[in-house]
């Protein structure tokens, strides 16, 4: 259930407006009060003791940290809008009737087992 809220209404509301105040969050005083509320949460999820660190909270309740998530939206904000080029162009995934079939993917070549 905490699951559901973290991901449908805290994490938008928390990283509302990041790509205009990205700045502020590489200060580790703010970064620090955000892992600071998204370790409870994850200690909610989890149901986990309080006495576990940031990091294993996010594992064991399977979210990413704050700071990656934040990173992530203002990176594809830069890249929506024409503000970041970037040199791994992106990859789109083929079409299913395009892929290629499995049997013409590897070459068998035979060779005889004798050696003189």
């Amino acid at each position: 259930m905490y699951i559901y809220t973290y991901i449908g209404a805290l994490i938008p509301l928390v990283t509302h407006g990041t790509p205009f105040w990205e700045e502020a969050v590489t200060k580790q005083r703010l970064l620090r009060k955000m892992r600071s509320a998204q370790r409870l949460i994850n200690i909610k999820i989890a149901k986990a003791y309080r006495t576990i660190c940031y990091e294993t909270s996010c594992v064991m309740a399977g979210v990413s940290s704050i700071g990656t998530v934040i990173a992530g939206k203002v990176q594809l904000y830069k890249r929506k809008h024409g503000l970041e080029s970037s040199e791994h162009p992106c990859v789109t995934p083929l079409p299913v009737n395009e892929w290629p079939h499995p049997a013409r993917r590897v070459t068998v070549t035979e060779t005889s087992g004798l050696t003189t």
